[in-house]
């Protein structure tokens, strides 16, 4: 799942010129999902793109779920030790218990 909003301010950018972000969303995911499928082919995916805060999409989706696993941005030194805010959100709010995965460092 992936979430997406228009981030405030963008009010005054002229149509025309306003990224994509449901079309930038979907392309985030499909990305995501055929990197998981070279670890596991026999994974089931559902993939769905929902306008909103990530967060609050997360948990809604979430609710009546046995777990809730949410990526991290993978931000490296004291950063990496702390949640995110998409994260924190999520361990503070959610209805089941929140395993927060932490990418790989490239480098």
């Amino acid at each position: 799942m992936t979430a997406w909003h228009v981030p405030v301010g963008t009010g005054w950018v002229p149509a025309a010129d306003m990224p994509d972000y449901q079309e930038d969303a979907f392309t985030v995911l499909a990305e995501a999902i055929d990197e998981m499928c070279t670890v596991d082919p026999d994974v089931q995916v559902c993939p769905r793109v929902v306008e909103g805060r990530a967060g609050p999409v997360l948990v809604d989706a979430a609710d009546g779920a046995d777990l809730l696993v949410v990526g991290s941005m993978g931000h490296r030194g004291l950063a990496e030790a702390l949640l995110g805010s998409v994260g924190q959100y999520c361990a503070n709010n959610s209805s089941c218990p929140v395993v927060i995965m932490h990418g790989k460092h490239e480098g």
